[in-house]
């Protein structure tokens, strides 16, 4: 038999000579358990919060992956597959003025003229730019129009993208 946590004195017949705490193990309202006892029961919840966590953070990146899976990070670089990169004349090219277009690209006399043309005329939930290079199926209004014809002097930038990229 040991003593009693609260009054340091037992009973063998009836445990807590002051009625604290029964023989069983049961509490009572001023029975105070072992500090220990709530030092396990506070990692074990933190433990179980940090798993939640992991979980749902496994399932964000299970998400990411369907929608990148031309891609992978390796420490905190990212990669990308060689067979996914543009290697036809496909561009995305911002001119002046804030017009966005995409085509298959051809350049003489001073001009850029885009054929398969496509118009990227707003994106929305948020997104930035690279994100919708990488992804323009998602709330994107991507708009087909006729062949572009362009001074060169009026493009800013381009990006190569894929032969499909917009269509």
């Amino acid at each position: 038999m040991s003593d009693c946590k609260t009054c340091d004195k037992w009973n063998q017949y009836e445990g807590c000579v002051m009625g604290l705490a029964a023989a069983c193990g049961v509490r009572c309202d001023h029975y105070e358990p072992d500090e220990r006892l709530y030092a396990l029961r506070a990692r074990a919840e933190k433990a179980e919060a940090e798993l939640a966590r992991l979980r749902e953070g496994m399932s964000m990146n299970n998400k990411q992956e369907e929608i990148m899976e031309d891609r992978i990070t390796v420490n905190g670089i990212d990669y990308i597959r060689a067979d996914s990169r543009p290697t036809g004349k496909r561009a995305v090219v911002v001119v002046d003025r804030g017009w966005i277009f995409a085509g298959d690209i051809t350049e003489e006399n001073g001009r850029i003229r885009l054929s398969r043309a496509v118009w990227v005329y707003r994106w929305t939930g948020g997104q930035g730019f690279a994100a919708v290079i990488e992804h323009p199926e998602l709330d994107s209004d991507i708009r087909t129009v006729a062949d572009v014809d362009l001074p060169a002097d009026a493009e800013i930038f381009r990006v190569p993208v894929r032969d499909d990229w917009g269509l």
